[in-house]
């Protein structure tokens, strides 16, 4: 059974039927007897039974579920709302949620009103802390069916890397812009240096494995961002042994390993393994 579409009211509603439950035991029909200020008791008993928070024990009454109580736990209730939103997302199989894949900017602007608002006030609909980028990185992987996580944690670990190295050699934090969107075919706007605040693209790529067996994969979308850009270079990570070591490719680097388009034939996906630039290696 999957919950039915969530407003804000309802969202909070769910919450606070957890309280009520938690302090006195009660039957179905009892539960549905309460009162809410914009919800009524039916919607909310579906939803948080959908949500798989409540359970109906042997003598009739209602308790809560392991999953719920662990949201009651949190402290605060941007914690609960987005605790709300992670398992309500599970859930459903709507359209606009097969959208996280490219970014949030594309859920932000595709979900319904609700959910929008509810993004929001969760204080996932912007913001590059640990907690949120972890959020969207898990409907991502879920939408997605990637049971390998790992591959995402390395993505985002080159990205965390190149914002430290940016905003130490720029005196800037970057914008994130892989956070919201594929589209645009890099990972993070930077600038050209502390004097010149020309932008700078910035394509992040990163890999555990030693040197001479990482390999980097391009798409033809951040290639051809790439080559048309001012300014444009790739940041190579490589964190094998515990060692970070950094390279930076500009575009005339990168150009001999990319293929190209041969009459009928297209590219989409490029594989050029790190060592092509062992020289250009240094500690991060």
């Amino acid at each position: 059974m999957s919950p039915a579409l969530l407003t804000p009211s309802t969202a909070y509603a769910c919450i606070d039927f957890l309280a009520e439950i938690s302090e006195q035991n009660m039957s179905v029909s009892e539960l549905k007897s309460l009162r809410f200020s914009s919800a009524s008791a039916q919607t909310v008993l579906e939803n948080v039974s959908a949500l798989g928070w409540i359970k109906e024990d042997s003598d009739g009454s209602v308790s809560i579920a392991h999953r719920g109580q662990e949201c009651l736990e949190l402290n605060h209730a941007t914690e609960q709302l987005r605790f709300l939103l992670t398992d309500y997302f599970f859930l459903r199989q709507d359209p606009w949620l097969q959208l996280a894949r490219r970014g949030r900017i594309h859920v932000l602007l595709q979900a319904p009103p609700e959910i929008s608002q509810l993004l929001h006030e969760a204080e996932l609909a912007e913001g590059e802390n640990d907690e949120v980028v972890r959020f969207w990185d898990d409907v991502a992987d879920r939408v997605r069916g990637d049971k390998d996580r790992n591959r995402t944690e390395v993505g985002r670990t080159g990205e965390r890397l190149s914002l430290l190295y940016e905003t130490k050699r720029t005196g800037k934090k970057p914008r994130w812009v892989a956070l919201d969107s594929d589209e645009f075919g890099y990972d993070l706007l930077s600038i050209a240096s502390a004097s010149d605040p020309a932008p700078m693209k910035i394509e992040c790529k990163c890999s555990e494995r030693p040197l001479g067996e990482a390999t980097l994969y391009l798409t033809r979308n951040e290639w051809e961002t790439a080559d048309k850009s001012e300014r444009y270079c790739f940041h190579l990570w490589n964190t094998a042994s515990h060692k970070t070591r950094l390279a930076v490719i500009c575009v005339e680097d990168m150009r001999p390993h990319v293929p190209e388009n041969r009459r009928s034939g297209s590219w989409e996906t490029a594989q050029v393994p790190f060592l092509a630039f062992e020289q250009l290696f240094s500690l991060g």
